[in-house]
């Protein structure tokens, strides 16, 4: 009997280091955050044995937008994954409604990249429950001349391409307004492009405000070809979501 009872105390105790086991192993040992300075257009690489959150500190010098790239990868297997990050404003609150991944997928293909628009001023990149990731970002300065609304909008030459920004924090109802004078029927192609976190939404409006066409865009570029009459017709953008932001381009010819 003494010894039956042993054995079921060993398979007990060997039944309960394998669940554990598989708990533990299973659960990402965090560590706390930290915060580093991110210097643009240099690679961050980190690599830790503990999953943990970082906030990297950067300068935006004037406003516009910039490409966030990286990676979280693992040192035993090849596979990456994208990064899990929120942008912070210089009390390190969050700006974005919801978190957003590092990573987009154009005709098939990952690129482990994401894009946004801010003014002027420091900002924290809060990366989240990662181990061994890398992390690049650059800038570029935009000038952004829209109309505030339909009477105020912002006339558009054939063959010149207008800049457009949706700011990170701004306000989530701003349109931006544009125009074209078509001056007798004819095919015209308009272009638009989109580098955003989130959906820029594009619609082609006549005179009378009845919709010509319309599409959105987050990171890609696409023409669109519409059949019009002799006229005025207006260009609307505005955001999908109350969070979006990031650069916009149009044209036509």
């Amino acid at each position: 009997m003494e010894k039956t009872n042993f054995g079921k105390r060993i398979a007990l105790f060997w039944a309960v280091v394998f669940a554990c086991a598989l708990l533990f192993g299973s659960v990402r040992v965090s560590a706390a955050a930290k915060t580093v300075n991110l210097a643009q257009n240099k690679w961050h690489n980190s690599k830790s044995e503990s999953y943990r959150d970082a906030y990297h500190k950067i300068k935006i010098p004037k406003t516009g937008y910039i490409t966030l790239e990286g990676w979280e990868y693992y040192s035993l297997i090849r596979n990456i994954n994208g990064l899990k990050i929120q942008i912070c404003n210089s009390k390190k609150k969050d700006l974005l409604l919801y978190d957003m991944w590092v990573t987009s997928y154009t005709d098939g293909e990952t690129k482990y990249r994401s894009y946004t628009a801010l003014k002027k001023g420091t900002y924290y990149i809060h990366i989240k429950n990662v181990g061994n990731y890398k992390l690049k970002y650059s800038f570029k300065a935009v000038s952004d001349k829209s109309g505030a609304s339909k009477a105020k909008a912002k006339a558009i030459a054939k063959n010149k391409t207008a800049n457009g920004l949706f700011l990170l924090g701004e306000n989530k109802n701003k349109t931006d307004w544009y125009k074209i004078q078509v001056p007798f029927a004819r095919t015209v192609t308009f272009a638009f492009g989109a580098k955003a976190n989130r959906y820029i939404d594009f619609k082609i409006l006549d005179e009378k405000g009845e919709y010509v066409r319309a599409l959105s865009l987050k990171d890609s570029a696409k023409s669109e070809n519409a059949r019009l009459k002799k006229g005025t017709y207006y260009i609307q953008v505005r955001r999908y979501e109350k969070d979006t932001a990031g650069l916009y381009t149009l044209k036509w010819k």
